[in-house]
């Protein structure tokens, strides 16, 4: 059987809208494309959405539209997503993409921010 590789696309659905900013990494990390981004209170860097904490990462204000990473703790520029139209099975929270985490707060908190998530049926895979 021959091997097959499908493109599922981007966590973009629609209408994108982009703000420079700075990601904050804890240590060795790869942020998916899809990562929900909160806003960390004391430094202002973003960084993964984190439920349950009380230092700003509660809050989803973002999604990072590209995969990034880097060796060790500091910070880098990014380019995260602000407003828009996003696949929701696309978003990853707590680094696993898919819906388990990802709750009707989550959406409503994305929402008020600009962001929406729709569903998407993805017809390559039948």
């Amino acid at each position: 059987m021959p091997e097959v590789t499908l493109d599922y696309g981007s966590v973009i659905y629609a209408d994108p809208l982009f703000e420079d900013d700075t990601l904050n990494f804890a240590g060795t990390t790869t942020y998916l494309a899809g990562t929900i981004l909160g806003r960390i209170t004391a430094s202002g860097f973003l960084g993964p959405y984190t439920p349950g904490v009380s230092t700003g990462l509660e809050k989803p204000i973002a999604v990072l539209a590209v995969e990034l990473s880097k060796t060790g703790a500091g910070q880098i520029p990014c380019r995260a997503l602000i407003k828009g139209v996003v696949v929701q099975e696309r978003l990853v929270v707590h680094g696993v993409v898919g819906l388990a985490d990802f709750t009707p707060a989550v959406k409503d908190a994305l929402r008020s921010a600009g962001v929406s998530a729709v569903k998407v049926a993805d017809l390559s895979v039948i």
